[in-house]
């Protein structure tokens, strides 16, 4: 099994968004444990899909709010790119 890859979040500057919400006030909406917010907040834990919609409903947000994900369009356009034999660099400079 693979480990799972760190994903980035907004959780502690949310917080702050909302009325300096204390890391034991946003444990307490999602329940979850102080402890489980602060590794949250360092990148050293992934939540679950469950945990990611109550993070998120506790902010009041979507869930990619919260969790935002960079899309790379380039990507299925770069392996096209490059299986019809056009440099990387060209599409990549194209699609950022």
């Amino acid at each position: 099994m693979s480990k799972p890859s760190k994903i980035k979040n907004r959780i502690r500057e949310l917080r702050f968004h909302n009325g300096e919400m204390t890391q034991q006030e946003l444990a307490e909406r999602a329940s979850v444990t102080r402890q489980t917010i602060i590794a949250l907040e360092a990148g050293k834990y992934v939540p679950s899909l469950s945990l990611a919609f109550r993070l998120a409903i506790a902010f009041g947000l979507h869930v990619e709010d919260v969790f935002p994900v960079r899309r790379r369009r380039w990507f299925l356009v770069g392996y096209r790119a490059a299986v019809c034999g056009v440099p990387v660099a060209d599409f990549q400079a194209v699609n950022r």
